[in-house]
């Protein structure tokens, strides 16, 4: 068996070829090229059996050598820097040195690193187009804390005149009048006729813009000229982002209607279609050998330190932050729609445990539940986990 170990680069690739007795056969580079690509193909077959390990799992290269027929191990980056204490007790780091590590902790360690696998192709299109919607989103949150900021700076009197600065009716207001000064030449009747011709008639939502113009201070003039104009880009690109949004999530919904793993999920009350998406997409990011596995990668089991008699159990900080923030949100989201979350969530916060902290207890358990509905195909049954939250309550009352 002959072992690579890949140090990726933006513009190229290191690559070190080693034997089973950890002697170095071959180092060289390659370009991020279809030449390159050819060049490392040739290289590889000749030997009989090669295997590579790399720090990255999405890559233009490791498609193209599990396209051939390869295996691939992803290493966590965070753990080379203790795997190059075992070589130099130096703190010098190469391409070269990075790549020669790689191949001798594949050597070692092959046992204990993930072995990358290609995703069916109904289920990359799905991750691929909820990763690009997550992307939009943080965009869309990024855009309306700056618009927020700018408008409490330069124009407080519209904060105060919408309840939602960031509603579609809220957007073409500002868009149409991005100052005060211009805000206050409407009447009561010509803010009436603008927003019947967004599609809003409450008489009430008008007088209550009206009444927010009329009782504004006036802010600096240099403030509000330079400030309006960074205003109207930003709501320009909310209403972009909004209709991206949109486009997004009909290109979701349709993906997934191909995907039958993901009718387990469906059964879920408090669940939407980005939710069950995002929780497929966890579950083959890598492979799990079991549901503990897949619960320390979240960060939401606890990890122990024991030495002795000492032990102390910590937060994991060490982890899938995202996959951590999915599986906290599924939960909080359950506690209206599932009866025994909320009995769960109740028993531990009468233990003492903070509300996040409870809600990471819960998260805990719905990464079990949901990892065996998944590995055994089966459908969600809510009574089933109803009965196991109330057994404990149950079993103290008999006694």
């Amino acid at each position: 068996m002959i072992y690579g170990g890949i140090d990726w680069a933006d513009r190229g690739f290191q690559i070190c070829f080693i034997d089973e007795r950890g002697q170095v056969l071959e180092e060289f580079s390659i370009k991020k090229t279809r030449e390159g690509f050819e060049e490392l193909l040739q290289r590889t077959r000749c030997y009989p059996e090669v295997e590579f390990s790399i720090e990255t799992g999405r890559s233009s290269l490791v498609d193209f050598l599990l396209g051939h027929g390869y295996r691939i191990y992803w290493i966590n980056p965070n753990r080379m820097s203790a795997f190059r204490s075992r070589y130099k007790s130096s703190r010098v780091k190469d391409d070269r040195f990075d790549a020669y590590v790689l191949a001798q902790v594949l050597r070692g360690d092959k046992a204990s690193l993930p072995l990358i696998k290609p995703l069916p192709e109904k289920v990359e299109r799905l991750r691929l187009i909820w990763k690009d919607l997550e992307v939009v989103l943080k965009e869309q949150t990024r855009l309306k804390n700056r618009l927020y900021s700018v408008l409490k700076e330069y124009y407080p009197a519209f904060l105060n005149c919408f309840q939602d600065p960031f509603s579609p009716a809220a957007l073409c207001f500002l868009e149409r009048y991005p100052t005060l000064e211009q805000a206050c030449k409407l009447s009561r009747r010509g803010l009436k006729i603008f927003f019947n011709s967004l599609h809003v008639y409450s008489d009430s939502f008008v007088q209550r813009v009206y009444d927010g113009l009329s009782s504004s201070l006036e802010v600096r003039p240099v403030l509000v000229e330079s400030r309006s104009q960074l205003a109207r880009v930003l709501a320009q690109q909310l209403w972009q982002i909004r209709e991206l949004i949109k486009e997004y999530e009909k290109q979701l919904e349709k993906a997934s209607q191909e995907v039958e793993e993901l009718r387990c999920f469906e059964g879920i009350k408090g669940l939407g279609l980005k939710t069950r998406v995002g929780i497929l997409v966890y579950f083959y990011h890598r492979e799990w050998k079991d549901f503990r596995q897949a619960q320390g990668a979240t960060g939401l089991s606890p990890a122990t330190f024991q030495s002795g008699k000492y032990c102390y159990v910590h937060f994991r900080k060490s982890c899938i932050k995202w996959a951590r923030d999915l599986f906290t949100e599924l939960a909080y989201t359950t506690l209206i729609w599932q009866s025994w979350a909320r009995l769960y969530y109740d028993r531990k916060r009468k233990e003492g445990k903070k509300h996040y902290h409870a809600l990471r207890c819960l998260a805990n358990v719905w990464v079990k539940i949901l990892f065996k509905l998944w590995k055994q195909g089966q459908n969600y049954n809510h009574e089933k986990h109803y009965i196991a939250a109330t057994q404990p309550l149950v079993m103290r009352l008999i006694s």
